[in-house]
């Protein structure tokens, strides 16, 4: 008995390694989450490797980064938001070439000011394009974009504020259930998610298990997580519990009462005639 995840969500802006058509590239890390003091620089460099058998160019640029409560990541133009990196990020070289089986770093210099939101963030783009045309195709060049989330803080990071404010089950049809945890965060820094959703009977003992989709929490924001299954499991009342691992020493438990199956057939002799 088990449940069967039907959804996955990213957990970060951009997959590390990305392939499109004969471009093979990749950027380490995805996501940087730094602690600084005030006026102090903080240096970090973001690699990115040509593992393909043709010569691209690369050239990396800022942007912002927002995710909505649903867990939809949005791009927009640096310096939209209030929490936005703009004019506190450097990075060099912006634009460079990569031959196959290369890697070249891109250095980040950081600095964190002494006012403002407690915690920054956004996103390096790398656009690569291959840097000699395709035979026997017609049309632009092949393109993928590489991002590196970067979150800039002057709040240590155990010092952080995740509440777990609501769990919401829902049937789909008569076989599969779907579960929202909701969680706020209260803090100035942003905190990432894991989870586990479990099934426990009636005594108290987890019968089945399953991954729930993570991600990060921006200060302020409220973030849904969902899962959305089949579910085998014999008639019964339930608890569903989420699990959540926020960094904390320990873990956030939310839960709620399920009765299943949700729809029940009446003994033959209690059906009515019309």
């Amino acid at each position: 008995m088990k449940f069967v995840s039907a959804l996955v969500a990213a957990t970060c802006l951009a997959v590390p390694a990305t392939t499109w058509g004969q471009l093979k590239t990749q950027v380490v890390p995805v996501r940087l989450s730094l602690t600084a003091r005030p006026g102090v620089p903080v240096e970090r460099d973001v690699v990115i490797t040509n593992s393909g058998d043709r010569p691209v160019v690369v050239h990396a640029r800022l942007s912002d980064l927002d995710v909505t409560q649903s867990g939809e990541i949005r791009i927009l133009p640096p310096g939209t938001m209030g929490p936005s990196i703009l004019g506190l990020i450097r990075f060099e070289p912006a634009e460079f070439s990569l031959g196959p089986g290369e890697s070249k770093p891109i250095h980040l210099t950081l600095t964190m000011p002494v006012d403002g939101p407690a915690t920054r963030w956004g996103v390096v783009l790398s656009e690569v394009r291959s840097a000699v045309p395709e035979a026997n195709r017609m049309g632009p060049r092949a393109i993928v974009e590489l991002g590196s989330t970067i979150y800039l803080s002057r709040i240590d990071p155990s010092v952080i504020s995740p509440e777990v404010i609501g769990l919401d089950t829902r049937t789909i049809g008569r076989d599969s259930l779907g579960v929202v945890v909701r969680m706020r965060n209260l803090g100035e820094r942003q905190y990432f998610v894991l989870g586990q959703l479990v099934l426990a009977d009636s005594t108290g003992t987890e019968i089945a298990c399953g991954p729930l989709p993570g991600g990060v929490v921006l200060p302020g924001a409220l973030r849904d997580f969902a899962w959305t299954g089949p579910i085998a499991a014999p008639p019964g009342r339930y608890m569903v519990r989420a699990k959540l691992d926020t960094g904390e020493p320990d873990l956030l438990v939310g839960e709620k009462e399920l009765t299943w199956p949700p729809f029940v057939t009446p003994p033959l002799a209690e059906r009515r005639e019309p």
